[in-house]
């Protein structure tokens, strides 16, 4: 069962790796079913592709201004609090 769906806005998003500028296309994502405490029409932090964030668990994005993207993976029950930005290719799974 698909718990959110990635918006038709874009947002670009620019940072430097390595010394060089590079760039990377998010879109918000929104919830369509309710779960945990989300429900359904929330919209929730920035991904670059649906990879980033599962769908099944509790796991979600919860601040419009985080972004996840780069080969992270956000699984299990994490929660994505706050202003935050998680790059690469990391696994945060609660």
């Amino acid at each position: 069962m698909r718990k959110y769906r990635l918006s038709e806005e874009q947002r670009a998003f620019s940072y430097q790796e390595d010394g060089t500028k590079k760039n990377v296309l998010l879109r918000q994502i929104i919830a369509i079913s309710d779960f945990n405490d989300v429900i359904a029409g929330t919209a929730g932090g920035w991904i670059d592709r649906e990879t980033v964030l599962a769908q099944e668990g509790n796991c979600w994005i919860y601040d419009q201004n985080a972004i996840a993207f780069g080969g992270t993976v956000i699984s299990g029950n994490t929660r994505h609090h706050r202003h935050q930005r998680t790059v690469g290719r990391g696994l945060r799974n609660g």
